[in-house]
């Protein structure tokens, strides 16, 4: 009994168990009530000394089985991603024919599969640490392809080469999005 109170911080003469005329301690009948009462202390007692500075986080990494479901996905952005390369020749026309064609060509597939492939994997990330950085670069292939679309249609004024090294950005940010998975 003296050593769990000197766990909890109760030395046994401040608990008034120590007979002084004796020099040792009293006899006495722990309840119930007081013995619950120092298991429940006991690991309060333990956790007041650790500090917030002190917890290290890990890296979380998805499970294998999650990584196999992202493998799935990641062949429907790579298989995009070469269907990207088709669009090149018609942006460089520079004509209005090769301009709508683009936009056709964004909204077929495999393209058209770009968002629900990117946000299959971010479900897929969910709680790991590579989740805040992913959706980074989601957001990014999104802006990435309402500008490639905005940047195609008739009324646009933004010349082909603009055209070009945004598909060209696009295509390295879907490269960039399928790394960083072991597959």
């Amino acid at each position: 009994m003296s050593c769990l109170l000197r766990v909890i911080g109760i030395t046994a003469s401040s608990a008034g168990l120590l007979n002084p005329a004796l020099g040792r301690m009293q006899q006495f009948d722990v309840g119930r009530r007081a013995f619950l009462g120092a298991a429940v202390v006991m690991p309060m007692a333990a956790v007041q000394h650790t500090r917030a500075a002190d917890i290290v986080l890990t890296p979380v990494m998805p499970t294998p089985a999650r990584l196999l479901t992202i493998g799935e996905y990641l062949v429907d952005i790579r298989e995009a991603r070469r269907a990207l390369e088709q669009l090149q020749p018609l942006i460089e026309l520079d004509t209005n024919a090769g301009k709508e064609a683009v936009r056709i060509g964004l909204r077929k597939t495999p393209v058209n599969g770009i968002r629900k492939a990117c946000s299959k994997v971010l479900v897929q990330l969910d709680g790991s640490s590579l989740q805040a950085a992913k959706q980074a670069e989601y957001d990014a292939i999104k802006g990435s392809i309402a500008v490639l679309d905005d940047g195609c249609r008739p009324t646009s004024t933004q010349s082909s080469d603009g055209l070009v090294a945004e598909l060209q950005r696009l295509e390295g940010l879907l490269d960039q999005f399928a790394n960083g998975f072991a597959s």
